[in-house]
């Protein structure tokens, strides 16, 4: 059995003295993609800002590989490997896609990965280097965040609606950019609206309501419980899911 890579226990947190999430758990192992879905105001992005360091953390603990790190400074969590795309703001639009990617690794010190290395993961932005990042079309933009991300070699990826107002053909590359991503041995935890698109490719989920667990299990499992369809994915049916590759070394 795979070791998890993240860890999050009974996880308690909020906005100033306001808890939102009120006993999250969930585990996140390397490779594995890990969904969280819910209604609007469930805590979803919370658990990521928790999980980064972005927000205060009232009880409950965050472990990354083994290690406690609850309430380190976000920085360290970069350092240590831990990367997340927010869902807005996530690129610099007066910075040219280059520029973008050069910012991230400025004064870094863990490893990274060559601009080369990152641009076969994303071929569409080769061409764009020199566009401002601000013309580029949502899709791209929304690759370029990732690839700001992973030029940095995180071993965890925190996602937050990384399909947010794109094109229905714009949401499929997204999240066959997800699986990839995935493939290559990185860690996701993945917050999205769109959860029938978001089980197809996750390994397991858990479903949030009110700042608590209120089920989990495998993508699969989850869009075939009529429950789970009737109070979260609006009572709809979703096509089964593509098999995804199993886990590889990283090596992007």
């Amino acid at each position: 059995m795979i070791a998890p890579l993240l860890e999050l226990h009974d996880l308690q947190a909020g906005y100033r003295d306001v808890p939102i999430i009120r006993g999250v758990s969930l585990s996140v192992e390397a490779g594995r993609i890990i969904c969280v879905i819910g209604p609007n105001g469930a805590g979803k992005s919370t658990v990521l800002k928790a999980t980064m360091g972005l927000l205060r953390i009232f009880g409950g603990d965050v472990k990354f590989a083994g290690e406690v790190i609850t309430n380190v400074a976000t920085e360290k969590h970069v350092d240590m490997g831990i990367g997340y795309v927010p869902q807005v703001a996530n690129v610099f639009a007066s910075l040219t896609v280059r520029e973008n990617l050069a910012l991230s690794v400025r004064q870094r010190k863990q490893q990274t990965v060559a601009l080369e290395e990152v641009l076969a993961l994303f071929p569409e932005l080769k061409p764009k280097l020199g566009a401002a990042a601000g013309a580029l079309s949502g899709g791209e933009r929304q690759m370029l965040a990732f690839a700001r991300c992973l030029i940095l070699k995180p071993r965890l990826l925190l996602l937050d609606e990384p399909t947010a107002a794109l094109s229905p053909l714009l949401v499929g590359n997204v999240f066959k950019k997800i699986a990839e991503i995935a493939a290559l041995g990185t860690a996701i935890l993945l917050v999205e609206q769109n959860a029938l698109r978001a089980l197809e490719i996750s390994d397991r989920a858990v479903v949030l309501s009110n700042g608590e667990n209120a089920a989990e299990g495998t993508g699969a499992e989850l869009l075939a419980n009529s429950r789970i369809k009737d109070l979260y994915l609006g009572g709809h049916g979703a096509s089964p899911a593509a098999p995804r590759e199993p886990a590889r070394a990283a090596s992007y």
